[in-house]
């Protein structure tokens, strides 16, 4: 789970270098990462940002979340294969837990 916090001036949830470059890169971490509860909106970190910095789960979620994510893919601000990518990890951690 990532934090509300900043680093270095970025949401922890928006830091590409924590998120993904660290965390997967240098730690080998394959799970799935979300946001902490109600880390993103006004004044918080951005959503497409999120998924764009590795996070792929935004909780809790709901309508301004999706909204958010589709206006962010329509604008260029998020591509789709981010997109893709963050909900194939969401959906391995579903299977696997069927499986287990």
């Amino acid at each position: 789970m990532s934090a509300y916090n900043k680093i270095n001036g970025v949401y922890c949830a928006n830091n590409r270098e924590l998120c993904t470059h660290i965390l997967r890169g240098e730690w080998g971490f394959d799970g799935l990462v979300m946001t902490d509860w109600l880390s993103t909106g006004e004044d918080r970190a951005d959503e497409a940002g999120c998924l764009n910095a590795g996070v792929d789960l935004i909780m809790p979620g709901g309508k301004k979340v999706v909204k958010a994510l589709l206006n962010a893919v329509k604008d260029g601000r998020l591509r789709l294969e981010t997109l893709r990518l963050s909900c194939g990890r969401v959906l391995e951690q579903l299977l696997e837990k069927d499986r287990g």
